[in-house]
């Protein structure tokens, strides 16, 4: 297993999203990136899915990492919102969520950003167009294995992701 530490993962193909968004785009199956250096101070708050660990900085930027299968990949069976994507989305990130293969997060403007896998809600469009909903006012966010669900402040709950799981 590999656990957060000072010292690269090497089990994993590791994929940073550094500070204010921008992409740092790296590694492969045979060359891992060190995430390290972005995980040594500030850290908030940290999540997994399946395979792939986010973590949220203070200054509300995120580091995402992990196989890099699950961060990046699109199939004919299954569509992802890829990390790299999300990555101009994912500042002033307040708190973070995960499913199987995706993420949820929210800003500090109350809006929702996902990626990952967009049968396990990564994509706030599918199966129903829920993204609509999550433009403001969200204060907190809970997962399933396929799916996700944000309480409004209103006490109002959008949920999206994989019908019927």
């Amino acid at each position: 297993m590999c656990h957060v530490s000072y010292a690269p993962c090497t089990n994993f193909t590791l994929s940073p999203l550094p500070i204010a968004g921008e992409i740092s785009r790296g590694g492969s199956p045979t060359v891992p990136v060190d995430v390290s250096t972005l995980l040594t101070d500030s850290v908030i708050q940290i999540v997994s899915s399946e395979n792939v660990f986010a973590a949220i900085k203070s200054d509300g930027s995120v580091v995402v990492w992990g196989d890099d299968y699950s961060l990046c990949c699109s199939t004919s069976s299954y569509q992802y919102i890829t990390a790299e994507t999300a990555a101009p989305l994912l500042v002033n990130v307040v708190s973070i969520t995960a499913s199987a293969y995706a993420f949820a997060a929210i800003r500090s403007d109350g809006s929702v950003v996902t990626f990952g896998s967009a049968a396990y809600g990564g994509d706030a469009t599918h199966p129903v167009d829920a993204a609509a909903y999550l433009t403001s006012h969200v204060v907190y966010v809970v997962s399933t294995r396929y799916a996700f669900a944000a309480l409004k402040a209103d006490g109002s709950v959008i949920s999206w992701g994989l019908s019927g799981k």
